[in-house]
């Protein structure tokens, strides 16, 4: 049931895309065999993140937010999601 005192309201996400990865680019999997990450040549990895893209009102520069608590401060309250993983064609 909603709560009468909460003052947001869900706004669900869709994000689908894809990347064509080097094959130097190994991915490495998670327990369940998705691919959660690809290592680099430097030794650093990659993943995918939830984030968000900010900029002013007159659009002259961006700025993005990754940080569960920074969102949270924006009014970007409760990031859940079922899949962040890429997927193999």
């Amino acid at each position: 049931m909603d709560d009468p005192y909460d003052p947001t309201e869900r706004f669900d996400f869709e994000v689908t895309g894809g990347f064509s990865i080097r094959d130097d680019l190994k991915p490495e999997l998670s327990p369940i065999g998705n691919i959660m990450r690809f290592k680099l040549p430097d030794g650093r990895f990659a993943s995918l993140v939830v984030a968000l893209e900010i900029m002013p009102e007159d659009e002259s520069s961006t700025s993005y937010i990754t940080s569960e608590l920074e969102m949270d401060k924006l009014g970007f309250e409760g990031l859940d999601y079922k899949e962040l993983r890429f997927v193999e064609k």
